[in-house]
């Protein structure tokens, strides 16, 4: 069937089965919506929203128009460095972008998912390599994908059951096909990562073959068929395995991790309530607009809006208390899990044991003490941040951030800071400085967050057993209990006290001793709650059975349940 160059993908209206995937390029839309929209466009509290509105109207437009059945949103993660920038540190080199764009950044994929819709994000992957996976999931299948990116880098991606939407004025997309490709660069799609690395890419600073233009890169192309078969002919030998490189910083990565894609109807009305949160009124007006269609045509009785309980879980060895961890998971069914102190590496988390517990996660892993992750029952963690902003050398994994159910969760394991006076615990006040700089953001974005974990702090001297043992110990020194207390200032409120403002709310008994037989502990896992929040709190309480159990952690989980919110 014939297409126009533009518009409307005039054959997408069929049944399901038949309709392609729209895969996006979020932070493509989300650049030019930022810098293309006025900046007076602000959230509640006088935050940026320019770009959230742009990218919100431009998911909205392609899905009326191109009537997926399914939608995915790639994201990069801009704290996290990737092969390519391993590899090739000038890659990208020398990209700044606005604080107002990176806080807009954060609160997207929220959107997506409140959406109804799939997010892709990892530490070490770009979007693009997001695109690149579910176009090759796809195209397995026999199914058709179109892919919304600003970046010509995805006309690689192009063949005769993928198409490229690719903006070129006014939110008017141009339909990129092979055809297109060969007419715009003279190569096939699958020649562009040979055709970008002999020509270059200033953007991502890749100096390209010297001496070589698009057209003579098109033309010995079109002689040779690769980069490889041009070099093993002689041609570029003092730049061989320079050009090597670029074409594989240029070349999408298929084998990105994927989340679920299945076939549903937006969630047009959760969106709407996301909007409104935000303030940002007349977006959440159209999604509101929206909704009435999205119902199903036969009236059923929706299911009542359920509680959240939120909880945090000092493992103390993710593998071998994997049985404990399991045991809690189906006695308590969390909805959210934060973990801390997983002490294994990114291939040893037991991803396999904790789905087939109906969980989805997100991870850090680290040998010795660190390693972080979130766990989400019947829902997928969207991540939004792999470590704290404030100190790009920091290779310590202790904190880890998602978008859950409309609420961006924070999972931490602060510094033990032992012994002290010295660098351990200069290292925790330094890292306590940093959470609270990012504490305050979220503060200031107006949205709906926890910060849960193992702060390694004892905040008050409520919070501990009668004792004079701890009196020198960093848990309970002057300055990261004043550092708890800023954080309080900014408007997060401890939930756990808020809803037991007397009781001991022991978290942690010591293995020494017999601590745990006396009921000596103290309290130093923590859940605070945004101001959106804290009216929502229902419930807060201490599974201790679980530090009874057999080689138990040291810790017990702690949790909170949130009332349904709007």
């Amino acid at each position: 069937m014939a297409r126009s160059q533009t518009g409307r993908n005039q054959d997408a209206g069929g049944g399901g089965a038949d309709r392609p995937v729209l895969i996006v390029d979020g932070d493509s839309f989300a650049h030019r919506a930022y810098h293309g929209l006025p900046k007076t466009i602000r959230r509640a509290g006088g935050n940026g929203g320019g770009a959230v509105v742009g990218f919100a109207n431009t998911l909205l437009r392609l899905h009326e128009q191109e009537r997926p059945r399914a939608v995915l949103v790639g994201w990069d993660t801009l704290e996290a460095p990737t092969f390519r920038s391993r590899a090739f540190p000038a890659y990208q080199s020398g990209r700044v972008f606005d604080d107002e764009l990176l806080d807009q950044l954060r609160l997207l994929p929220a959107f997506v998912a409140a959406c109804g819709f799939a997010n892709a994000k990892g530490a070490g992957y770009e979007a693009d390599d997001f695109l690149a996976a579910a176009v090759a999931r796809e195209e397995r299948r026999g199914g058709r994908s179109l892919v919304a990116s600003g970046d010509r880098d995805a006309f690689q991606l192009a063949s005769e059951l993928t198409t490229i939407l690719h903006p070129v004025r006014a939110g008017e997309m141009a339909r990129i096909g092979p055809a297109e490709v060969r007419a715009r660069y003279g190569v096939n799609p699958a020649q562009v990562p040979d055709f970008i690395a002999l020509r270059g890419d200033p953007s991502d600073k890749l100096p390209g073959a010297r001496g070589i233009g698009p057209k003579t890169a098109a033309a010995l192309l079109r002689q040779a068929g690769t980069l490889e078969a041009l070099l093993a002919g002689g041609r570029f030998p003092g730049q061989a395995e320079e050009l090597r490189l670029f074409r594989r910083i240029a070349t999408m990565d298929p084998s990105a991790p994927l989340p679920p894609l299945k076939s549903r109807r937006p969630t047009w009305r959760e969106a709407a309530d996301l909007a409104a949160g935000w303030g940002l009124t007349r977006l959440s007006e159209r999604l509101e607009a929206l909704a009435p269609a999205a119902k199903p045509r036969t009236r059923r009785r929706s299911a009542p809006a359920r509680p959240l309980r939120i909880a945090t879980f000092n493992v103390n060895n993710v593998r071998r208390r994997l049985p404990n961890l399991l045991a809690w998971l189906a006695r308590e069914a969390p909805d959210i899990a934060c973990l801390q102190e997983l002490k294994a590496e990114e291939g040893d988390f037991p991803v396999g044991a904790i789905e087939a517990a109906g969980y989805r996660a997100v991870w850090r892993g680290q040998r010795s003490w660190n390693g972080i992750a979130i766990l989400a029952r019947d829902a997928e963690p969207v991540l939004t941040r792999t470590s704290l902003p404030g100190d790009p050398d920091d290779e310590q994994a202790r904190y880890i951030e998602a978008a859950v159910r409309g609420v961006i969760v924070g999972c931490l394991y602060l510094p033990n800071g032992n012994p002290q006076p010295g660098p351990k615990f200069a290292y925790k006040l330094a890292w306590f400085e940093r959470l609270l700089a990012h504490a305050a953001t979220l503060i200031d974005a107006g949205v709906p967050a926890v910060l849960a974990g193992d702060y390694n702090v004892v905040p008050t001297d409520r919070d501990i057993y009668g004792t004079r043992s701890y009196s020198a110990n960093a848990l309970l020194r002057p300055e990261p209990r004043d550092a708890y207390r800023r954080l309080l200032e900014q408007g997060w409120t401890d939930a756990l006290r808020r809803l037991h403002p007397e009781e001991p709310m022991f978290t942690f008994w010591d293995y020494g001793r017999e601590r745990w037989a006396r009921d000596a502990g103290l309290r130093l896992d923590h859940l605070l709650v945004s101001p959106s929040l804290a009216p929502r709190l229902a419930e807060a309480g201490i599974d201790r059975w679980v530090r009874g159990e057999a080689d138990a952690s040291d810790h017990a989980p702690a949790w909170i349940t949130l009332r349904p919110g709007p």
